[in-house]
């Protein structure tokens, strides 16, 4: 299957489980920490969808470019099997998405409570993607 392609599904799976992450599961924790939950209130449910168009459209692109990155680069590294896989994703999220969250996180100005929910909850919702993403490669590639 093309990167390209692959990368596409694993965006819109992202998608999916970032609004189930975000949403259902810790919907409540991550707006409050965010400060979001305010404003989720004081709106009608026409007015929020609107207001998410362009962030969710953005959030997509974004996944989908992280995607095609780390499809590349398994590609490329000859990763043939499902340990080599997750291990390359765990390296590239180590490597890279720990650490500029950490930097996102830190610089936030809000109070620490509300920066280590945000991060913790951030950076679980992308170790999942990124083990979606090793296991699609292994799978669909």
């Amino acid at each position: 299957m093309s990167i390209f392609l692959l990368a596409l599904i694993a965006a819109v799976i992202s998608q999916v489980l970032g609004w189930i992450w975000h949403g259902a599961i810790f919907g409540k924790k991550w707006a409050h920490a965010n400060g979001t939950e305010v404003e989720m209130h004081h709106g009608s449910h026409k007015e929020i969808i609107k207001k998410m168009w362009v962030p969710a459209i953005l959030n997509l692109v974004v996944n989908y470019i992280m995607a095609f990155a780390v499809f590349l680069l398994l590609a490329n590294f000859g990763v043939s099997n499902i340990a080599q896989s997750l291990v390359t994703a765990a390296v590239l999220f180590v490597g890279f998405v720990i650490p500029l969250q950490t930097i996102s996180t830190v610089w936030n100005g809000k109070s620490a409570k509300s920066k280590w929910t945000t991060f913790l909850i951030t950076v679980g919702f992308q170790l999942i993607s990124f083990a979606i993403w090793a296991l699609l490669f292994i799978w669909l590639a």
